[in-house]
Protein backbone atom coordinates (compact mmCIF):
# COMPACT_ATOMS: atom_id res chain seq x y z
CA UNK A 1 0.00 0.00 0.00
CA UNK A 2 2.67 2.46 0.59
CA UNK A 3 4.37 1.83 -2.28
CA UNK A 4 1.26 2.36 -4.15
CA UNK A 5 0.75 5.81 -2.53
CA UNK A 6 4.33 6.29 -3.56
CA UNK A 7 3.64 6.07 -6.93
CA UNK A 8 0.88 7.89 -7.49
CA UNK A 9 2.24 10.44 -5.32
CA UNK A 10 5.19 10.93 -8.32
CA UNK A 11 2.50 10.58 -10.88
CA UNK A 12 0.65 13.14 -9.37
CA UNK A 13 3.81 15.73 -8.93
CA UNK A 14 4.22 15.06 -12.52
CA UNK A 15 1.09 15.71 -13.32
CA UNK A 16 1.32 19.31 -11.43
CA UNK A 17 4.65 20.22 -12.77
CA UNK A 18 2.50 20.58 -15.96
CA UNK A 19 1.64 24.21 -14.74
CA UNK A 20 2.18 26.63 -12.13
CA UNK A 21 1.40 24.87 -8.31
CA UNK A 22 -2.23 25.86 -7.33
CA UNK A 23 -3.90 24.58 -4.30
CA UNK A 24 -6.26 22.17 -4.48
CA UNK A 25 -9.81 23.96 -4.63
CA UNK A 26 -11.56 23.87 -1.21
CA UNK A 27 -14.91 21.89 -1.09
CA UNK A 28 -17.93 24.05 -1.40
CA UNK A 29 -21.51 23.59 -0.18
CA UNK A 30 -22.77 25.11 -3.42
CA UNK A 31 -25.98 24.17 -3.95
CA UNK A 32 -26.43 25.98 -0.35
CA UNK A 33 -24.67 29.01 -1.24
CA UNK A 34 -26.32 32.82 -2.33
CA UNK A 35 -27.39 33.21 -5.44
CA UNK A 36 -24.59 33.78 -8.09
CA UNK A 37 -21.10 32.51 -6.20
CA UNK A 38 -21.32 28.76 -8.10
CA UNK A 39 -18.26 28.09 -10.41
CA UNK A 40 -18.86 25.10 -13.03
CA UNK A 41 -16.44 23.90 -15.22
CA UNK A 42 -17.30 21.90 -18.46
CA UNK A 43 -14.96 19.84 -20.64
CA UNK A 44 -16.56 18.73 -24.08
CA UNK A 45 -17.54 19.35 -27.85
CA UNK A 46 -19.68 22.16 -28.49
CA UNK A 47 -21.67 23.25 -31.92
CA UNK A 48 -18.72 24.22 -34.05
CA UNK A 49 -16.35 22.87 -32.11
CA UNK A 50 -16.37 18.96 -32.95
CA UNK A 51 -19.43 16.82 -33.74
CA UNK A 52 -22.29 15.97 -32.21
CA UNK A 53 -21.99 19.12 -30.25
CA UNK A 54 -25.64 19.85 -29.71
CA UNK A 55 -25.49 18.16 -26.70
CA UNK A 56 -22.79 20.77 -25.42
CA UNK A 57 -23.74 23.59 -26.14
CA UNK A 58 -27.62 23.16 -24.52
CA UNK A 59 -25.74 21.81 -21.40
CA UNK A 60 -23.67 25.09 -20.88
CA UNK A 61 -26.66 27.06 -21.78
CA UNK A 62 -28.85 25.75 -19.67
CA UNK A 63 -26.52 26.14 -16.50
CA UNK A 64 -25.66 29.85 -17.45
CA UNK A 65 -29.39 30.56 -17.08
CA UNK A 66 -29.34 29.16 -13.37
CA UNK A 67 -29.15 32.04 -10.74
CA UNK A 68 -26.71 29.75 -8.35
CA UNK A 69 -24.15 29.93 -11.17
CA UNK A 70 -21.76 32.58 -11.53
CA UNK A 71 -19.94 31.10 -13.95
CA UNK A 72 -19.30 28.26 -16.24
CA UNK A 73 -15.56 27.68 -17.68
CA UNK A 74 -15.19 26.07 -20.90
CA UNK A 75 -12.50 23.56 -21.77
CA UNK A 76 -13.46 22.61 -25.02
CA UNK A 77 -12.14 21.82 -28.78
CA UNK A 78 -10.70 24.19 -30.98
CA UNK A 79 -12.91 25.67 -33.78
CA UNK A 80 -13.90 23.40 -36.51
CA UNK A 81 -12.40 24.14 -40.03
CA UNK A 82 -14.03 26.96 -41.60
CA UNK A 83 -15.34 28.02 -38.35
CA UNK A 84 -14.31 31.89 -37.76
CA UNK A 85 -16.91 32.32 -34.54
CA UNK A 86 -18.80 30.01 -32.25
CA UNK A 87 -21.77 29.73 -33.84
CA UNK A 88 -23.88 29.50 -30.54
CA UNK A 89 -24.32 32.71 -28.77
CA UNK A 90 -23.01 31.94 -25.16
CA UNK A 91 -23.79 34.78 -22.07
CA UNK A 92 -20.99 36.35 -20.50
CA UNK A 93 -21.01 34.48 -17.62
CA UNK A 94 -19.51 31.71 -20.27
CA UNK A 95 -15.92 32.01 -20.96
CA UNK A 96 -13.33 29.47 -22.30
CA UNK A 97 -10.49 28.62 -19.88
CA UNK A 98 -8.54 26.74 -22.52
CA UNK A 99 -9.14 24.98 -25.91
CA UNK A 100 -7.49 21.71 -27.07
CA UNK A 101 -6.97 19.95 -30.71
CA UNK A 102 -8.76 16.80 -30.99
CA UNK A 103 -6.18 13.89 -31.03
CA UNK A 104 -3.08 16.10 -29.46
CA UNK A 105 -2.54 14.67 -26.23
CA UNK A 106 -0.42 17.14 -25.01
CA UNK A 107 -2.28 19.76 -25.87
CA UNK A 108 -5.26 17.87 -23.75
CA UNK A 109 -2.99 17.88 -20.87
CA UNK A 110 -2.16 21.66 -21.68
CA UNK A 111 -6.16 22.10 -21.29
CA UNK A 112 -6.23 19.62 -17.79
CA UNK A 113 -3.71 22.41 -16.27
CA UNK A 114 -6.02 25.14 -17.19
CA UNK A 115 -8.67 23.14 -15.57
CA UNK A 116 -6.86 22.50 -12.01
CA UNK A 117 -5.89 26.16 -11.75
CA UNK A 118 -9.64 27.68 -12.67
CA UNK A 119 -10.33 26.10 -9.45
CA UNK A 120 -13.78 25.40 -9.71
CA UNK A 121 -16.63 24.06 -7.32
CA UNK A 122 -17.25 21.22 -9.99
CA UNK A 123 -15.88 19.95 -13.43
CA UNK A 124 -18.47 18.48 -15.54
CA UNK A 125 -16.67 15.88 -18.62
CA UNK A 126 -18.95 15.12 -20.92
CA UNK A 127 -17.61 11.84 -23.03
CA UNK A 128 -17.75 8.65 -24.88
CA UNK A 129 -14.99 6.80 -26.93
CA UNK A 130 -14.69 8.94 -29.73
CA UNK A 131 -15.13 12.37 -27.70
CA UNK A 132 -11.05 13.21 -27.86
CA UNK A 133 -10.48 11.83 -31.60
CA UNK A 134 -10.55 8.37 -33.65
CA UNK A 135 -6.77 7.27 -33.19
CA UNK A 136 -6.73 5.09 -30.64
CA UNK A 137 -4.30 6.35 -28.35
CA UNK A 138 -5.66 10.23 -28.16
CA UNK A 139 -8.90 8.37 -27.33
CA UNK A 140 -7.83 6.75 -24.42
CA UNK A 141 -5.84 9.10 -23.05
CA UNK A 142 -8.89 11.66 -23.01
CA UNK A 143 -10.94 9.12 -21.62
CA UNK A 144 -8.42 8.71 -18.45
CA UNK A 145 -8.33 12.48 -17.82
CA UNK A 146 -11.75 12.21 -15.62
CA UNK A 147 -9.52 9.53 -13.20
CA UNK A 148 -6.73 11.52 -13.53
CA UNK A 149 -8.00 14.79 -12.55
CA UNK A 150 -10.36 13.42 -9.98
CA UNK A 151 -8.17 10.64 -8.25
CA UNK A 152 -4.89 12.26 -8.77
CA UNK A 153 -5.05 15.67 -9.00
CA UNK A 154 -8.20 16.08 -6.17
CA UNK A 155 -10.79 17.99 -8.34
CA UNK A 156 -14.15 17.60 -7.95
CA UNK A 157 -14.99 15.79 -11.50
CA UNK A 158 -17.95 14.16 -12.31
CA UNK A 159 -18.45 12.35 -15.63
CA UNK A 160 -21.86 12.42 -17.90
CA UNK A 161 -20.61 9.45 -20.45
CA UNK A 162 -22.98 9.33 -23.80
CA UNK A 163 -22.68 5.99 -24.62
CA UNK A 164 -20.93 3.10 -23.27
CA UNK A 165 -18.83 -0.38 -25.17
CA UNK A 166 -20.36 -2.35 -22.28
CA UNK A 167 -23.97 -0.88 -23.72
CA UNK A 168 -23.43 -0.96 -27.35
CA UNK A 169 -22.20 -3.16 -30.27
CA UNK A 170 -19.93 -1.37 -32.09
CA UNK A 171 -19.90 -3.69 -34.75
CA UNK A 172 -23.55 -2.52 -35.12
CA UNK A 173 -22.64 1.27 -35.44
CA UNK A 174 -19.57 0.27 -38.33
CA UNK A 175 -17.02 -0.82 -36.37
CA UNK A 176 -16.20 -3.87 -38.57
CA UNK A 177 -12.11 -4.76 -38.42
CA UNK A 178 -10.58 -6.74 -36.31
CA UNK A 179 -8.71 -4.02 -35.09
CA UNK A 180 -12.12 -1.77 -33.94
CA UNK A 181 -12.61 -5.05 -31.91
CA UNK A 182 -9.20 -5.21 -30.12
CA UNK A 183 -9.78 -1.42 -29.30
CA UNK A 184 -13.33 -1.54 -28.32
CA UNK A 185 -12.17 -4.59 -26.23
CA UNK A 186 -9.06 -2.83 -24.55
CA UNK A 187 -11.64 0.33 -24.42
CA UNK A 188 -14.26 -1.26 -22.03
CA UNK A 189 -11.67 -2.41 -19.82
CA UNK A 190 -10.83 1.22 -19.52
CA UNK A 191 -14.24 2.29 -19.06
CA UNK A 192 -14.49 0.15 -15.87
CA UNK A 193 -12.02 1.98 -14.33
CA UNK A 194 -13.09 4.91 -15.34
CA UNK A 195 -16.43 4.39 -14.00
CA UNK A 196 -15.53 2.92 -10.52
CA UNK A 197 -13.48 5.71 -10.18
CA UNK A 198 -15.71 8.83 -11.07
CA UNK A 199 -19.02 9.47 -10.34
CA UNK A 200 -20.98 8.80 -13.54
CA UNK A 201 -24.01 9.84 -15.33
CA UNK A 202 -25.57 8.49 -18.65
CA UNK A 203 -28.62 9.83 -20.33
CA UNK A 204 -30.81 6.76 -20.31
CA UNK A 205 -31.82 4.37 -17.76
CA UNK A 206 -31.92 1.67 -19.90
CA UNK A 207 -28.04 2.32 -20.19
CA UNK A 208 -27.53 2.91 -16.64
CA UNK A 209 -29.77 -0.60 -15.96
CA UNK A 210 -27.14 -2.38 -18.06
CA UNK A 211 -24.06 -0.83 -16.58
CA UNK A 212 -24.69 -1.50 -12.64
CA UNK A 213 -24.07 -4.91 -12.70
CA UNK A 214 -21.29 -4.62 -14.90
CA UNK A 215 -19.05 -2.01 -12.92
CA UNK A 216 -20.47 -3.09 -9.69
CA UNK A 217 -19.82 -1.56 -6.54
CA UNK A 218 -19.80 1.86 -8.73
CA UNK A 219 -22.89 3.64 -9.04
CA UNK A 220 -23.60 4.86 -12.53
CA UNK A 221 -26.55 7.50 -12.16
CA UNK A 222 -29.30 8.69 -14.67
CA UNK A 223 -29.35 12.07 -15.64
CA UNK A 224 -32.90 13.25 -16.91
CA UNK A 225 -32.60 15.44 -19.62
CA UNK A 226 -35.01 16.43 -22.28
CA UNK A 227 -34.59 18.64 -25.15
CA UNK A 228 -30.89 20.37 -24.21
CA UNK A 229 -30.03 19.49 -28.10
CA UNK A 230 -32.49 22.01 -28.92
CA UNK A 231 -31.59 24.84 -27.21
CA UNK A 232 -28.58 26.01 -29.77
CA UNK A 233 -30.68 26.37 -32.48
CA UNK A 234 -33.45 27.94 -30.05
CA UNK A 235 -30.83 30.75 -28.42
CA UNK A 236 -29.92 31.67 -32.06
CA UNK A 237 -33.42 32.17 -33.79
CA UNK A 238 -34.39 33.71 -30.52
CA UNK A 239 -37.46 31.55 -30.23
CA UNK A 240 -37.42 31.26 -26.49
CA UNK A 241 -41.13 32.48 -26.21
CA UNK A 242 -42.09 30.74 -29.39
CA UNK A 243 -42.67 31.45 -32.75
CA UNK A 244 -43.89 34.28 -33.52
CA UNK A 245 -47.62 35.39 -34.39
CA UNK A 246 -47.81 34.05 -37.89
CA UNK A 247 -45.08 31.96 -38.33
CA UNK A 248 -46.53 29.15 -40.56
CA UNK A 249 -45.58 25.88 -39.27
CA UNK A 250 -45.74 22.61 -41.77
CA UNK A 251 -45.98 23.33 -45.39
CA UNK A 252 -50.32 23.90 -45.07
CA UNK A 253 -50.95 22.87 -48.51
CA UNK A 254 -52.22 19.57 -47.89
CA UNK A 255 -49.12 17.97 -49.21
CA UNK A 256 -47.26 16.65 -46.38
CA UNK A 257 -43.48 17.86 -46.01
CA UNK A 258 -41.18 14.93 -45.15
CA UNK A 259 -37.71 15.41 -43.67
CA UNK A 260 -34.67 13.29 -43.56
CA UNK A 261 -32.10 14.91 -41.37
CA UNK A 262 -28.76 14.02 -39.24
CA UNK A 263 -25.10 12.95 -39.23
CA UNK A 264 -25.67 10.07 -41.83
CA UNK A 265 -23.34 7.05 -41.62
CA UNK A 266 -23.34 2.97 -41.63
CA UNK A 267 -25.46 3.50 -38.58
CA UNK A 268 -28.62 4.78 -40.25
CA UNK A 269 -30.49 2.83 -42.96
CA UNK A 270 -30.84 6.01 -45.26
CA UNK A 271 -31.06 4.43 -48.68
CA UNK A 272 -33.87 1.71 -47.11
CA UNK A 273 -35.68 4.89 -46.15
CA UNK A 274 -35.77 6.28 -49.19
CA UNK A 275 -36.41 3.14 -50.61
CA UNK A 276 -39.49 2.70 -48.77
CA UNK A 277 -40.61 6.54 -49.62
CA UNK A 278 -39.83 5.39 -53.63
CA UNK A 279 -42.47 2.36 -53.26
CA UNK A 280 -44.95 4.68 -51.84
CA UNK A 281 -44.61 7.66 -54.27
CA UNK A 282 -44.57 4.79 -57.36
CA UNK A 283 -48.27 3.97 -55.17
CA UNK A 284 -49.47 7.67 -55.73
CA UNK A 285 -49.25 9.15 -52.13
CA UNK A 286 -47.77 12.63 -52.50
CA UNK A 287 -45.54 14.29 -50.32
CA UNK A 288 -42.20 16.86 -50.48
CA UNK A 289 -39.18 14.84 -49.13
CA UNK A 290 -36.35 17.01 -47.97
CA UNK A 291 -32.96 15.29 -47.72
CA UNK A 292 -31.19 16.84 -45.37
CA UNK A 293 -27.47 16.91 -43.28
CA UNK A 294 -23.84 15.38 -44.10
CA UNK A 295 -21.57 12.43 -43.99
CA UNK A 296 -20.80 11.65 -39.66
CA UNK A 297 -17.50 12.92 -39.57
CA UNK A 298 -16.33 9.31 -38.03
CA UNK A 299 -16.88 7.69 -41.11
CA UNK A 300 -15.37 9.71 -43.64
CA UNK A 301 -15.31 6.85 -46.42
CA UNK A 302 -19.02 7.26 -46.18
CA UNK A 303 -19.15 10.30 -47.32
CA UNK A 304 -18.94 9.52 -51.49
CA UNK A 305 -21.74 6.65 -50.66
CA UNK A 306 -24.12 9.48 -48.75
CA UNK A 307 -23.74 11.47 -52.52
CA UNK A 308 -24.21 8.12 -54.79
CA UNK A 309 -27.77 7.72 -52.94
CA UNK A 310 -28.59 11.30 -52.69
CA UNK A 311 -28.14 10.59 -56.57
CA UNK A 312 -29.83 7.67 -57.09
CA UNK A 313 -33.08 8.94 -55.24
CA UNK A 314 -33.17 12.31 -56.63
CA UNK A 315 -36.37 11.77 -58.23
CA UNK A 316 -37.80 11.70 -55.27
CA UNK A 317 -35.59 14.01 -52.82
CA UNK A 318 -37.22 17.50 -53.42
CA UNK A 319 -34.57 19.66 -51.52
CA UNK A 320 -31.15 18.27 -50.73
CA UNK A 321 -29.35 20.26 -47.63
CA UNK A 322 -26.02 19.14 -47.13
CA UNK A 323 -25.02 20.73 -44.71
CA UNK A 324 -27.22 23.14 -42.42
CA UNK A 325 -25.95 26.14 -39.94
CA UNK A 326 -27.40 25.25 -36.52
CA UNK A 327 -29.32 28.05 -37.31
CA UNK A 328 -31.09 27.13 -40.16
CA UNK A 329 -32.44 23.60 -37.75
CA UNK A 330 -35.31 25.76 -36.28
CA UNK A 331 -36.66 26.35 -39.88
CA UNK A 332 -36.49 22.62 -40.92
CA UNK A 333 -38.66 21.31 -37.51
CA UNK A 334 -40.95 24.16 -37.85
CA UNK A 335 -41.41 24.03 -42.26
CA UNK A 336 -42.19 19.88 -42.16
CA UNK A 337 -44.78 17.80 -40.90
CA UNK A 338 -42.92 14.60 -40.27
CA UNK A 339 -39.50 13.49 -39.28
CA UNK A 340 -38.51 9.64 -40.52
CA UNK A 341 -35.16 8.58 -38.04
CA UNK A 342 -34.22 5.31 -39.82
CA UNK A 343 -31.54 3.74 -37.38
CA UNK A 344 -30.02 0.56 -38.27
CA UNK A 345 -28.54 -0.05 -34.53
CA UNK A 346 -28.33 3.01 -31.73
CA UNK A 347 -25.88 4.54 -30.35
CA UNK A 348 -27.13 6.18 -27.46
CA UNK A 349 -29.71 9.10 -27.36
CA UNK A 350 -30.59 10.62 -30.50
CA UNK A 351 -29.98 14.40 -30.48
CA UNK A 352 -32.59 14.98 -33.81
CA UNK A 353 -34.87 13.33 -31.92
CA UNK A 354 -34.67 15.56 -29.13
CA UNK A 355 -34.77 18.45 -31.51
CA UNK A 356 -37.77 17.65 -33.38
CA UNK A 357 -39.87 16.58 -29.76
CA UNK A 358 -39.10 20.32 -28.54
CA UNK A 359 -40.17 21.52 -31.83
CA UNK A 360 -43.56 19.23 -31.71
CA UNK A 361 -42.84 18.04 -34.79
CA UNK A 362 -44.19 14.29 -35.18
CA UNK A 363 -41.69 11.50 -35.83
CA UNK A 364 -41.21 7.92 -37.05
CA UNK A 365 -38.17 5.97 -35.61
CA UNK A 366 -36.77 2.61 -35.35
CA UNK A 367 -37.88 1.02 -32.56
CA UNK A 368 -34.72 0.36 -30.19
CA UNK A 369 -35.02 0.19 -26.43
CA UNK A 370 -33.30 4.08 -26.36
CA UNK A 371 -36.29 5.52 -28.26
CA UNK A 372 -38.53 3.38 -26.56
CA UNK A 373 -37.54 4.94 -23.65
CA UNK A 374 -37.28 8.75 -25.17
CA UNK A 375 -40.96 7.67 -26.84
CA UNK A 376 -42.48 7.21 -23.39
CA UNK A 377 -42.50 11.05 -22.65
CA UNK A 378 -43.20 12.30 -26.03
CA UNK A 379 -46.39 12.02 -27.30
CA UNK A 380 -45.35 12.26 -31.19
CA UNK A 381 -43.27 9.61 -31.61
CA UNK A 382 -44.27 6.65 -33.50
CA UNK A 383 -41.81 3.46 -33.12
CA UNK A 384 -41.66 1.28 -35.79
CA UNK A 385 -40.52 -2.15 -36.10
CA UNK A 386 -37.61 -2.71 -39.06
CA UNK A 387 -40.80 -5.14 -40.96
CA UNK A 388 -43.43 -2.47 -40.36
CA UNK A 389 -41.67 0.30 -41.30
CA UNK A 390 -43.49 1.03 -44.72
CA UNK A 391 -46.94 0.19 -43.27
CA UNK A 392 -46.39 3.03 -40.93
CA UNK A 393 -45.01 5.28 -43.25
CA UNK A 394 -47.99 4.59 -45.23
CA UNK A 395 -50.71 4.91 -43.04
CA UNK A 396 -49.28 8.43 -42.00
CA UNK A 397 -48.85 9.98 -45.05
CA UNK A 398 -52.22 8.62 -45.82
CA UNK A 399 -54.30 10.34 -43.35
CA UNK A 400 -52.12 13.59 -42.21
CA UNK A 401 -53.09 15.33 -39.28
CA UNK A 402 -54.92 18.17 -39.19
CA UNK A 403 -53.82 19.34 -35.96
CA UNK A 404 -52.25 23.02 -35.82
CA UNK A 405 -49.33 22.78 -34.84
CA UNK A 406 -47.77 24.91 -31.45
CA UNK A 407 -44.89 24.07 -30.10
CA UNK A 408 -44.69 25.17 -26.53
CA UNK A 409 -40.59 25.90 -26.85
CA UNK A 410 -41.06 27.94 -23.56
CA UNK A 411 -42.03 25.10 -21.30
CA UNK A 412 -39.77 23.05 -23.14
CA UNK A 413 -36.86 24.89 -22.16
CA UNK A 414 -38.01 25.33 -18.60
CA UNK A 415 -38.43 21.34 -17.92
CA UNK A 416 -34.16 21.44 -19.63
CA UNK A 417 -33.22 24.04 -17.29
CA UNK A 418 -35.06 22.30 -14.11
CA UNK A 419 -33.51 18.98 -15.04
CA UNK A 420 -29.95 20.46 -15.41
CA UNK A 421 -30.46 22.09 -11.66
CA UNK A 422 -31.51 19.02 -10.61
CA UNK A 423 -28.80 16.78 -12.55
CA UNK A 424 -25.96 20.12 -10.68
CA UNK A 425 -27.41 19.04 -7.18
CA UNK A 426 -26.92 15.66 -7.05
CA UNK A 427 -23.66 16.24 -9.04
CA UNK A 428 -22.28 18.56 -6.36
CA UNK A 429 -23.43 15.79 -3.82
CA UNK A 430 -21.53 12.99 -5.20
CA UNK A 431 -18.05 14.84 -5.42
Amino acid sequence: MDERRSREGAFRAKVSNLGPQVEDAPVSEAIDRPPGSLRVGYFGSLVGRYVPGQWGSGFVLALASLPEVAEVGLVTPELDSGEDTDPVPYPPKVRWLATYRIGRIGSLLHALRRLRAWRGDLLVFSANTTSFGSRSVASAAGLCLPWLARRLLGLPVVLVYHSSLLTTDVRELGYHSAFDRLRGALAARLERALFRGVPTFVLLRCYRDRLLPRVAPATVRFFANEFLEAIPTITINRLEDGPSPGTSIGRGSGVPAVLLHGYWGPQKNLEGALASLRTLAREGLRFRLTLSGSANPHFPEYRERLDSIAREYADIVTERLPSPSESAIAGLMLDNDLLLLPYNASGGQSGVLEIASCFDLPTIVVDFPEYREKAATKPGVVLAPVTEWTAIVRRTLEVPSTTVRSPALSAHLGLAHAQVRSFLEEALASR
